[in-house]
């Protein structure tokens, strides 16, 4: 059996403050294969710690923390691996769950044109 490559591309929702002092957030994007399989054994935690949530679309939470995770084959041994994070405490439950799927589509966007390189 031969192993596979994982390309692990994480986009994170970072708290942010504008020149006027303004609260915002920013999608950051990294290419780190290890933090993805960490944030993936994280939300594969929260599935088995009986007071935290499993939410609808694969988001998993603490209620701190929502992390998202896709796999997309690329050809036999290779796969990008796609997550997303979310954990302002500035944000309500509502807010971090869009935040959390706006970041997974910039992490789907960044996979994008990284895929010719990469397949």
């Amino acid at each position: 059996m031969k192993p596979v490559e994982v390309f692990g591309i994480n986009a994170t929702v970072v708290m942010d403050v504008t020149g006027s002092g303004r609260h915002t957030n920013r999608i950051d994007v990294s290419t780190c294969s290890g933090d993805a399989v960490d944030r993936i054994q994280k939300a594969s935690d929260y599935r088995f710690i009986e007071r935290n949530l499993s939410l609808k679309d694969g988001v998993y939470t603490d209620g701190s923390v929502y992390l998202a995770y896709s796999f997309y084959p690329c050809r036999g041994d290779r796969v990008f691996l796609c997550t997303a994070k979310c954990s302002d405490p500035n944000l309500d439950h509502s807010a971090s769950l869009i935040m959390v799927s706006k970041a997974m589509d910039k992490a789907i966007e960044h996979m994008n044109k990284c895929i010719d390189s990469f397949c």
